[in-house]
């Protein structure tokens, strides 16, 4: 059993990250789009409404829509929204 010693003790997973449904997912992505085709200031309240799930859904590419949309270049944040989803296969 000097093997076994050896072996990285394994942890008890700790609790599973909340997965992502994808119709909600969906929904909210085709709200954002909408709102930020229309220059709508309130697509920034949506975004930060959403953080958590967005950045789960959208990995690394949620830093860049935020930043743009803090900018208030709702044309950049529709490109990086669009970039993001076609990456993760999400049709929008």
């Amino acid at each position: 059993d000097a093997v076994a010693a050896r072996l990285p003790i394994e942890s008890a997973p700790s609790a599973a990250a909340p997965a992502v449904d994808p119709a909600a997912l969906q929904r909210l992505l085709s709200e954002l789009v909408a709102r930020f085709s229309d220059d709508d200031f309130s697509g920034k309240d949506l975004l930060e409404e959403n953080e958590g799930l967005l950045r789960m859904a959208l990995g690394d590419h949620y830093p860049q829509i935020a930043e743009a949309v803090r900018n208030f270049n709702f044309e950049a944040a529709l490109d990086r929204l669009k970039d993001a989803a076609a990456a993760r296969g999400i049709a929008l």
